[in-house]
């Protein structure tokens, strides 16, 4: 796979442009990015039907020469699951070679109709700034039930293809989008 991420989580700001309150142990070495990348902030998942699964790949990419252990945990949510070999779980751990990536798959299975949302929580194991521990999260979003476009003014022009003239239409409800 040729893709590459291109999300950043940011810059953490460094010591000197920290609180006071904030000190550092002299050991503890302060980074000045998050250490992983993402391809993706945000993962939509539309019109699934409820008791099925659909699933989504993200890349993620260690930006730094280290190895990195991150955790990754799925909150705030029941229908989004990580995708392991062991089957669905909602926490996960993987680890990054430097400068290497790994894809990650991403379960919707909704329970119900209607819109669930939650996150995707990336926490490198090891690495703390002020002590405590810092991470990232993806948010998750995803619509179940199943969707029925109606179009007015739509002409078949042949077998499975269809043309829509919006000039000649005076109706301000053309599209609807019924769940």
């Amino acid at each position: 796979k040729t893709s590459r991420p291109v999300l950043s989580f940011g810059v953490i700001k460094k010591a000197d442009t920290m609180s006071p309150s904030r000190e550092f142990n002299n050991n503890e070495a302060m980074p000045s990015v998050f250490p992983v990348e993402s391809d993706r902030s945000l993962i939509n998942f539309f019109s699934v039907s409820v008791g099925t699964n659909e699933e989504q790949l993200i890349t993620l990419r260690n930006s730094t020469s280290e190895t990195v252990c991150l955790n990754m945990i799925i909150r705030e949510t029941d229908n989004f699951f990580l995708a392991v070999p062991a089957g669905s779980v909602s926490t996960s751990q993987l680890i990054l070679q430097p400068q290497g990536t790994h894809d990650v798959k991403i379960l919707y299975r909704p329970t119900r109709v209607g819109m669930d949302n939650g996150k995707l929580v990336l926490k490198p194991q090891g690495r703390k700034v002020g002590g405590k521990s810092f991470k990232a999260s993806i948010s998750l979003c995803g619509v179940a039930g199943s969707c029925n476009i109606e179009m007015d003014g739509v002409e078949e022009v042949e077998a499975n293809r269809y043309q829509l003239l919006c000039q000649q239409s005076s109706s301000k409800n053309m599209v609807r989008f019924m769940n």
